[in-house]
């Protein structure tokens, strides 16, 4: 799970801290494992300014987590201060 975002009204953002929708992912048991940080473009388009890489047991409680109705009004308050970009990537079972 990625989530990518800029902050283009940043100036009416009271702090520089995770959106609150992204908190409510915890019930699922969405761990970060990437939250901001250095990155380095070495093909294509550079990264967006924030990045954040979450993981998850299974893409079902990825997808429960982003469409619960707590994740979904907690990110009303998220649209006002940033754009989103967030995807789901099913990985490789280890």
């Amino acid at each position: 799970m990625a989530g990518l975002r800029s902050l283009p009204y940043r100036s009416r953002h009271p702090r520089a801290q995770p959106a609150p929708a992204f908190l409510h992912c915890g019930p699922e048991g969405g761990k970060y494992i990437v939250r901001g940080g250095e990155t380095a473009a070495f093909y294509g388009e550079p990264p967006k300014p924030r990045i954040a890489i979450m993981t998850f047991e299974s893409m079902e409680k990825a997808k429960a987590a982003f469409n619960s109705s707590a994740y979904k009004d907690a990110k009303k308050m998220g649209n006002k201060y940033a754009k989103f970009r967030v995807y789901a990537v099913e990985g490789l079972s280890q």
